[in-house]
């Protein structure tokens, strides 16, 4: 292989999680995730309010550690990372960004993440949600926009692609499919 680790970044509910389960499955990396780990804080500390709320008011130390721990884990090599902050992550790791159009991913959407609010209301959550993750990288690093494609080796579409068919061509940078 010719990377270490992958690490993705990307728009909410683009298929990030997924794309991570599928190639830690395929090739025995370890998958770690902030989007889970910040869920499983948010459903231990503040499950009366939304996610989105929730993530609001994380204190930027917090973050802080979250993405420390990011870096020193991609340095063991062999992880698949799901993480916005990939220009903290060493060299050896190819960053990917996910992308879809804003009405693919509120389709996709899971609808028990989104209690009590109905398919039209998802759009501007994910929109609002896309908008906080910036703001919130912007208060650490104030030029830093994850949205920035010069912070990656390659950018996929999930929109056109079946999760496998994502994975192949994540393998194929990887090195590892001709």
């Amino acid at each position: 292989m010719l990377y270490d680790s992958v690490a993705f970044s990307g728009l909410p509910g683009s298929g990030k999680t997924t794309l991570t389960r599928i190639l830690s499955d395929r090739i025995g990396w370890s998958k770690v995730s902030a989007g889970d780990y910040l869920r499983e804080r948010h459903r231990k500390e503040m499950p009366e309010v939304s996610f989105e709320e929730f993530y609001r008011g994380i204190p930027l130390e917090d973050l802080d550690r979250l993405n420390e721990w990011f870096v020193e884990r991609a340095k063991q090599g062999r992880v698949i990372a799901d993480t916005r902050h990939v220009h903290i992550i060493g060299a050896n790791t190819l960053k990917i960004f996910v992308t879809a159009s804003l009405g693919i991913r509120a389709a996709r959407a899971d609808l028990k993440k989104y209690l009590g609010k109905t398919r039209e209301e998802i759009p501007e959550i994910l929109r609002q949600r896309e908008l906080d993750e910036v703001r919130k990288a912007q208060e650490r690093w104030p030029a830093y926009n994850y949205r920035d494609p010069r912070h990656y080796q390659a950018i996929i579409d999930t929109e056109r692609m079946t999760p496998e068919e994502e994975a192949d061509c994540v393998m194929y940078l990887l090195g590892d499919l001709e």
